[in-house]
């Protein structure tokens, strides 16, 4: 449902159409939502993001399917994911700007960005724009999410210990 202010009311949104489990595709679902996420979070609602990252993902004429490379150049660059941490974090010392900055500003909160294997993300796995693995910045994304949990769950704590 969408609020609908001409009219007073709401308005139903159109149910996307249910496809089958076995016609799924997880890791495309995965990574739309993550990157969705990710934009939604950097450019709030103040701003409209670019129109090429609203939607990651491309197929080419075999129908595969390929991250875009405005994406990969945002997400290389460190530019999302700075603009995540500086629009929802209060300001601090600490400037979040770059995968240093952002890898380290997340280590000291306690939060450590590893890949699937359990080894730390580094600058130059994520910096990666030629045979990129979407692994390192999936990771990073995931752990940006969870501060963010871990960040709004304490400010609940402490406004119900306010009332």
């Amino acid at each position: 449902m969408s609020d609908n202010p001409e009219r007073g009311g709401f308005t139903m949104d159109p149910v996307p159409d249910l496809v089958p489990l076995k016609n799924y595709n997880f890791r495309k679902a995965k990574l739309n939502s993550s990157v969705a996420w990710l934009v939604s979070r950097a450019y709030g609602e103040r701003e409209d993001p670019p129109p090429d990252l609203l939607d990651p993902l491309y197929q080419d004429n075999e129908g595969e399917d390929h991250v875009k490379p405005s994406v990969i150049y945002q997400l290389a660059s460190g530019e999302l994911y700075s603009r995540v941490c500086s629009n929802i974090f209060p300001p601090s010392i600490h400037p979040w700007e770059g995968h240093v900055a952002i890898i380290q500003g997340l280590s000291r909160r306690g939060i450590y960005v590893v890949d699937d294997r359990g080894q730390p993300v580094t600058e130059s796995m994520l910096s990666q724009t030629q045979k990129i693995k979407l692994v390192s910045p999936m990771q990073c994304i995931f752990s940006v999410q969870y501060h963010i949990i871990r960040y709004q769950n304490r400010c609940i704590c402490r406004m119900v210990s306010l009332v």
